[in-house]
């Protein structure tokens, strides 16, 4: 299907933004191996000591959903877990999160929407405490040695991921950042200090005269190339928050693969992502089990993705010359691969 003539002059226009303009536009000229694989040997190095969070740093409360993310709440309810089985407990910010500890000896952010924030599945079962429990297995340290700071949000676009990735990380400072980018047709529309996000297939077209203005221009402009460039360019955004920071990153999408981005308009926007540092899966699509809602994945595709998450980690770590760390992940890694019951599970539900 050919782009409207409306939408590729507003493209373009983004374009020119970024600096990206003047490119021949092009077809992906290779294949980008090492975002569906773990080859990432060929990176420059993105890691350093980091120092800690500045004194008398702290959280930013959370700014969107407040009537959920009341800070200190204990829920059992949340979006579409009705199913009062499973605990939802805010830290101080708002957040489905551990507290910032600024004494932690490795911090790890996490920004996404409902899969990362744990929809419908234990707290100490969520991917990124699986990740934590792993990640400390691995390097014989105690699990409190790792503080994991999910800012993660049900519904959340990754207008939001970037944004809150921007407004957190500084006052966090993190060793890594973990980013679940959710479906492209979602955008935030940020208004009176308060944020909202909306998806396309959800709102009723009879009530869109009562939409904020951004949000009837983006359904008005809408196609799979608009919601694909604005995904790829909060990816590009969130990869350079990181980058200039010297914060390593891994940028977790179900959408953001090459074939996706063979046009002549989103090309240019995709060939500038850091391909080592994005990690394609399809784990929420395929949902091998299913959460206490029976819409959002479950526990075991949980475990199983914090293993592959942990398996670029590993090779990242390596890459960057912590051969030591990046050694005995890779190796627990793979010990996980062969005993895990959970991972056996969901590659099995995969291949049917």
């Amino acid at each position: 299907m050919s782009i409207s003539t409306r939408t590729k002059a507003t493209v373009v226009s983004l374009l020119s933004a970024m600096g990206l303009g003047g490119l021949v536009a092009q077809r992906v000229a290779r294949r980008h191996a090492a975002a569906d694989h773990d080859d990432v040997t060929a990176l420059a190095p993105a890691v350093t000591a980091r120092a800690g969070p500045k004194p008398g740093a702290s959280l930013l409360p959370c700014d969107t959903r407040s009537m959920l993310h009341a800070p200190g709440e204990i829920k059992k309810s949340y979006g579409s877990d009705t199913s009062e089985t499973v605990e939802y407990r805010f830290n101080s910010a708002g957040y489905r999160s551990e507290e910032l500890d600024p004494g932690a000896k490795l911090r790890i952010l996490i920004v996404g929407e409902s899969h990362a924030l744990g929809n419908g599945v234990p707290f100490e079962c969520s991917l990124g405490q699986r990740f934590k429990h792993h990640l400390a297995q691995a390097l014989n340290w105690p699990e409190a040695a790792i503080n994991v700071i999910n800012l993660s949000v049900g519904g959340a676009s990754a207008d939001y991921c970037a944004r809150t990735l921007l407004r957190q990380i500084d006052g966090v400072a993190p060793d890594l950042v973990l980013g679940l980018l959710p479906v492209a047709d979602r955008i935030e529309d940020y208004t009176a200090k308060q944020a909202k996000n909306y998806k396309v297939s959800d709102i009723d077209i009879e009530e869109i005269e009562n939409a904020p203005i951004p949000v009837q221009g983006f359904i008005d402009l809408y196609n799979v190339h608009f919601g694909r460039m604005n995904l790829a360019k909060n990816a590009l955004l969130m990869q350079s928050i990181c980058r200039l920071r010297g914060i390593e990153s891994i940028l977790v999408s179900e959408v953001l693969r090459p074939k996706n981005y063979q046009t002549a308009i989103l090309s240019p926007v995709y060939e500038q992502l850091d391909q080592g540092r994005l990690l394609l899966h399809r784990f929420f699509e395929k949902r091998a089990d299913l959460a206490a809602d029976g819409m959002h994945a479950g526990k075991r595709t949980h475990e199983a993705l914090a293993i592959r998450m942990l398996t670029r980690y590993a090779a990242l770590l390596s890459a960057d010359g912590q051969e030591d760390w990046g050694g005995r992940l890779s190796a627990h890694v793979e010990r996980l691969k062969s005993e895990s019951p959970d991972w056996a599970f969901v590659r099995q539900a995969h291949r049917r």
